[in-house]
């Protein structure tokens, strides 16, 4: 999974560096709430037809996985404020004024 999951991001990322996708902190409940919406579907899908869950982090027969969900969620919110930092980056690159060859004298 670890393969994936790295072709994944990069890909992510390049189309992020390319659309210039507004990212701002207050989306950053949708990006929870999908976050949470997964977690629920993960532990239907357990109780229901899977025998494992697909991380190893989600499996609540160990006590330390009450500790990871905070983690990984904090480590969503460390993420997304990078992708927030450079949409602000982009957003005041593309507001600068850029000299045309029409205003030169």
């Amino acid at each position: 999974y670890d393969r994936y999951h790295f072709i994944n991001t990069v890909c992510l990322t390049i189309e992020f560096a390319i659309s210039r996708l507004d990212v701002r902190f207050g989306h950053f409940i949708l990006m929870l709430s999908w976050m949470l919406l997964y977690v629920v579907f993960s532990w239907i899908c357990r109780a229901t037809y899977w025998n494992s869950f697909q991380y190893f982090f989600m499996e609540l027969d160990d006590p330390i996985a009450l500790m990871w969900y905070p983690v990984v969620a904090l480590m969503n919110f460390v993420v997304y404020s990078i992708f927030v930092g450079i949409s602000f980056v982009v957003r005041r690159s593309c507001m600068t004024p850029q000299a045309s060859s029409d205003d030169k004298v």
